[in-house]
């Protein structure tokens, strides 16, 4: 494989050090991620000139609205139902 300017992880290692990668790449390292020996992706941090539009997390989800339904009626007992709400 061909010198690279950056430093380069297996997707195995990758895979089982994730929380260490991540942490690197946050501190600013980029790095090149390879399977089987090829390159497959570059990890690092964004910069300015991503391509990404990054955008904060938001919950948009009103998940505690959501009525509760009891098992023991049955799956089709409670889809019937929502149908109903409609």
């Amino acid at each position: 494989m061909p010198e690279t300017a950056y430093p380069t992880i297996s997707h195995r290692e990758f895979r089982n050090q994730s929380g260490e990668v991540l942490r690197r790449a946050q501190a600013g390292e980029t790095m090149l991620v390879t399977s089987h020996g090829k390159p497959v992706a570059m990890l690092g941090p964004p910069g300015s000139r991503s391509r990404l539009k990054l955008k904060p997390a938001r919950t948009t989800g009103r998940f505690h609205e959501l009525r509760r339904q009891r098992l023991d009626e049955g799956v089709l007992g409670a889809l019937e139902q929502l149908r109903s709400d409609r």
